[in-house]
């Protein structure tokens, strides 16, 4: 989860629809990008 702060600079992450519950693995991994790119690469086993 994005702290509060840092998602006021970045609009879309206060949108509850927008926010995932990730471990820190997971959260590199996805970085700025879609969850759907995350997905990818966890059905893929780029993991």
């Amino acid at each position: 989860m994005v702290p509060y702060p840092k998602a006021n600079r970045i609009a879309r992450t206060r949108h509850l629809d927008n926010l995932q519950l990730l471990c820190g693995h997971c959260n590199s991994l996805k970085e700025n990008r879609p969850m759907e790119y995350l997905r990818a690469r966890l059905v893929r086993g780029y993991v």
